[in-house]
């Protein structure tokens, strides 16, 4: 029996950051989602939420999805489709917080993310020999992905690289979400999916579509 009320899975941790852009107080909401859990709150942006396991020590690093009204997340999704995200600021800007982030934290490193999400950090995995030198796993839920995405992804990335990245990433997709559909053609990564009968498109992208 666990000392924990409730066991958290990596999909919650995901659900709560992407939950806090209709919280007044962002923190103490993911702080009180997570009490009673396996999980504590060590730091909380925007674009990423530093998680750690109380018992493992390890770090889950979620990296947020679309927010509809944040214009710079509409331009990077726009630039993933099209296949243009090593020029988009914000991949940039989360690869680059994940390094510093790495080099100053203990423990293994894991990688959760929800749509857009998901597709930052296939791109910081694919494209940083940091990163992914420094995850352990990385587990992305309805990422965002196109034919031109991974044809992006997947330029001069080398045999060994895509074997790699085959073994740490897993994408978690739900049968029919438009926005992730393009992981059943090509993928960086091993792809899971979700049979449904779910009818609106906007449940099956959902984070909670994957939740308890």
């Amino acid at each position: 029996m666990s000392e924990y009320e409730k066991q958290l899975e990596t999909s919650d941790l995901a659900n709560y950051h992407y939950a806090i852009q209709n919280q007044d107080k962002p923190t103490s909401y993911i702080k009180e989602q997570l009490h009673g859990s396996q999980y504590q709150l060590k730091a909380l942006g925007r674009g990423i939420a530093h998680y750690k396991n109380r018992d493992t020590g390890d770090n889950y690093y979620s990296i947020k999805g679309t927010n509809p009204r944040q214009p710079k997340d509409i331009v990077s999704d726009i630039k993933l489709g099209l296949g243009v995200s090593r020029e988009d600021k914000q991949f940039v800007r989360r690869t680059n917080q994940l390094k510093k982030l790495y080099a100053k934290n203990e423990g293994n490193n894991y990688l959760i993310g929800h749509s857009l999400g998901g597709s930052i950090g296939t791109s910081a995995l694919a494209n940083s020999k940091t990163i992914r030198d420094g995850t352990k796993r990385a587990v992305f839920y309805n990422t965002g992905y196109t034919p031109a995405f991974h044809k992006e992804l997947t330029s001069g990335m080398t045999p060994k690289v895509a074997k790699e990245l085959n073994k740490k990433i897993t994408h978690h997709h739900a049968t029919g979400d438009p926005i992730s559909t393009s992981l059943n053609q090509s993928s960086v990564g091993r792809v899971k999916t979700y049979s449904n009968s779910l009818i609106n498109p906007l449940d099956k992208h959902s984070i909670k579509f994957f939740t308890k």
